[in-house]
């Protein structure tokens, strides 16, 4: 409207006047569905502080809005989601505003999108649409919901704009976009002899296994549990022996060491192969785990058996005189390779029947074994046995 003049005399405190203006409806005016308009008082010296009226007043400004992913699922971190915002003049009663202040979406991952409309006003039923990406983060794929085995990304958002200098924002939106979890943890074992490096492993030589579990899925890996009941003093990086509450993030790796003192079992088996096992939960509460073997060459086998036979101890004969006359003869049976042996049969070929030793360790002997020849007349003739 611009200047009214509204009296020219003093107003004192608590005093009032009152003065009028006209204006012209336009055609804007008629588009937007009302007229607001601000006024302030002022004598040139002092001026009031603004005040507003918006003709008709039977009016609802409002918005809504939609969004959509281009995206159902998401598998790593720095996937890029985007998002389409399409917000609509929804106003309503009997007069229907348009929009003429800037429309601006609010995501709470993304922050504000300016949603620009075409035309200089954003009329009932238009739309204006727009656009943002968003970004996969860690924490996205590690998100926990009640039921699910993976992670996803909920996001929010809401329209704003300005209609007669007052606030319209739309009810809020929600979308969720699932992530597509790979939980997985890979064990591998690399030994090492300490006692003698590079050698085929013997009787007391000590291998040290190293374990290296390394989280080579998508999600982050907690309470994680290495065993391996063959190995001793078990101790991983974090220098915790047997640990039992290890978090690995996506990509990092432990690292785990033991070690085992070769038996003689193992080089009768020649062979010495160990496993280990990792165990641990993802964020979803979900069971994931590997296992690693690796096994250390053993020297080859050696196997010999040696065998003294000679007179008892006791033997009143060093040698015989008579027919009939009884020679004991005790035989020695010494493990000279490095197998053991089990069940060995010794027989003598002159005297019937089997002696049986039942097991002859490496550098073991046996002398239990005895037989009694009886001296024959032909042993006589022969002057030997």
């Amino acid at each position: 409207i611009g200047t009214i003049a509204c009296g020219t005399s003093d107003l004192l405190p608590g005093e009032f006047t009152t003065c009028t203006g006209d204006y012209v409806i336009t055609n804007t005016d008629l588009d937007l569905g009302s007229v607001t308009n601000v006024a302030t008082g002022t004598n040139g010296k002092t001026t009031s502080p603004p005040v507003s009226e918006t003709i008709p007043v039977d009016v609802a400004p409002a918005l809504t809005i939609t969004k959509m992913a281009d995206v159902s699922t998401f598998s790593e971190v720095g996937d890029p989601i985007v998002y389409t915002y399409t917000v609509q003049n929804t106003s309503t009663r009997s007069i229907l505003p348009a929009f003429q202040d800037p429309i601006t979406v609010q995501d709470d991952k993304i922050g504000a999108i300016n949603c620009p409309y075409t035309g200089p006003d954003l009329d009932p039923g238009e739309f204006a649409t727009c656009s943002a990406t968003y970004f996969v983060t860690q924490a996205d794929l590690d998100a926990v919901s009640a039921g699910s085995s993976d992670g996803f990304v909920t996001n929010s958002a809401y329209a704003t704009s300005t209609f007669a200098s007052q606030p319209v924002v739309s009810p809020p939106v929600d979308v969720t976009v699932t992530a597509s979890s790979d939980p997985e943890l890979t064990v591998t074992k690399v030994a090492t002899n300490t006692t003698d490096p590079l050698a085929d492993g013997e009787v007391g030589d000590t291998i040290n296994f190293e374990i290296t579990v390394e989280n080579t899925g998508n999600v982050t890996i907690s309470n994680v549990i290495v065993s391996d009941p063959m190995l001793t003093g078990l101790t991983c990086t974090t220098g915790v022996v047997d640990p039992d509450n290890i978090v690995i993030e996506v990509g990092d790796e432990i690292v785990c060491n033991g070690t085992y003192v070769i038996t003689q079992e193992d080089v009768d088996a020649q062979t010495l192969g160990n496993t280990a096992t990792a165990e641990g939960a993802t964020p979803q509460g979900d069971v994931v785990n590997d296992d690693g073997s690796t096994t250390y060459p053993i020297e080859a086998a050696d196997p010999e058996l040696t065998v003294l036979k000679e007179i008892a101890p006791g033997s009143a004969l060093p040698g015989f005189t008579d027919a009939g006359q009884t020679v004991e003869y005790q035989i020695t049976v010494s493990n000279t390779g490095n197998i053991t042996f089990d069940n060995i049969s010794i027989t003598d070929s002159l005297i019937p029947g089997t002696f049986s030793i039942t097991t002859l360790a490496p550098g073991e002997s046996d002398n239990t074994c005895t037989f009694s020849y009886l001296v024959q007349q032909s042993d006589i003739d022969n002057g030997e046995v």
